[in-house]
């Protein structure tokens, strides 16, 4: 902004909302002389939602009042790029691991949504679970063995959700067979093996002789 009148020029500058941030609100030229207002977006702008924002900077002349300049900023917010590449893997009959690639910048942290199999597709979907910003792993415990469950991730933060993750579907390992250790010997107990009959035949045949 330059004065390019013949007197001093006052003037002032506002912003029609909050989430722009002026470096100068106010000021004095002498002729000729110029200056620099910044504008700067603020932490307000971290409360909105996505979508598209626009802020009106108007300069005004105060020493004669003739005429103001209007300046427009546009603001985009844009959603968190959705998580993806999500894989998971049984390690035990309780046990799943999960896996996947995080595609944002700004997230605060993940959500970990989980459905039990219902005839091949997922059932009802449930929360289970949020990390915090740029985890891609996470541990899912205390579930059924031989079952098959759906997950699906994705990305958040104070403004909104992102897209979904790919869905992944995984079976949980079978309780594995314990092995009748003892049965063999239980079955026996209390029965003398054939080496023990053996003698105990040749005793009787010492004693009749």
């Amino acid at each position: 902004m330059t004065n390019s009148g013949t007197s001093a020029l006052a003037w002032s500058v506002n912003a029609s909302q909050s989430w722009l941030t002026l470096s100068a609100t106010s000021g004095n030229l002498l002729v000729g002389q110029g200056t620099n207002v910044t504008v700067s977006i603020n932490s307000t702008a971290n409360t909105l939602a996505v979508g598209t924002y626009s802020n009106t900077v108007t300069f005004t002349n105060l020493t004669n009042g003739n005429g103001t300049t209007d300046r427009v900023v546009t603001l985009t917010i844009v959603p968190l790029p959705a998580p993806s590449n999500l894989s998971a893997t049984p390690v035990t009959n309780g046990q799943v691991n999960l896996s996947w690639t995080d595609n944002s910048n700004g997230e605060d942290g993940f959500k970990i949504e989980r459905a039990r199999d219902n005839g091949g597709v997922p059932g009802t979907w449930a929360q289970i679970a949020t990390v915090t910003n740029n985890v891609t792993t996470y541990t899912d415990f205390g579930l059924n063995s031989s079952t098959r469950y759906w997950y699906r991730v994705r990305a958040f933060n104070s403004q909104a959700d992102s897209d979904y993750s790919n869905t992944f579907g995984i079976t949980t390992l079978p309780i594995a067979a314990s092995r009748a250790v003892g049965s063999d010997r239980d079955a026996i107990v209390g029965f003398p093996n054939r080496l023990d009959v053996d003698r105990q035949r040749h005793q009787r045949d010492q004693l009749r002789d």
